[in-house]
């Protein structure tokens, strides 16, 4: 009879190659860093909440000083959302173009791996 060679989980740990170990971990380093680069806050002018209150505090100011008539102000707000919709389509039609690209980029990039 041939000879039987058994394993345990103690074994396979102790024969693996730590490089690629010490690679995945470093790795995984980086994405966690550059993950928590993209959830920190960002200054308060630099958001889009900012910016739309202050267009429409604006708006209001101008018409309660009666430099602008509310109905310059209800065109100018139906301008914005006639932007606003166009930019929304804008970004749906173009998003799945991105996310195929970048796709295609990681998977190039992983051919060499």
């Amino acid at each position: 009879m041939g000879e039987v060679k058994i394993t345990t989980p103690i074994d396979v740990e102790m024969n693996l190659d730590t490089s690629a170990a010490e690679k995945k971990i470093a790795g995984l380093a980086n994405d966690a860093e550059r993950i928590g680069n993209v959830l920190k806050p960002s200054a308060g002018y630099k958001t889009t909440e900012f910016w739309v209150t202050l267009a429409t505090m604006a708006i209001a100011i101008l018409v309660a000083a009666g430099i602008m008539s509310p109905a310059d102000a209800e065109q100018l707000k139906g301008q914005a959302n006639e932007t606003t919709e166009l930019i929304v389509k804008l970004v749906a039609a173009l998003a799945p173009v991105v996310y195929i690209i970048s796709r295609a980029v990681v998977k190039v990039r992983n051919r060499g791996n």
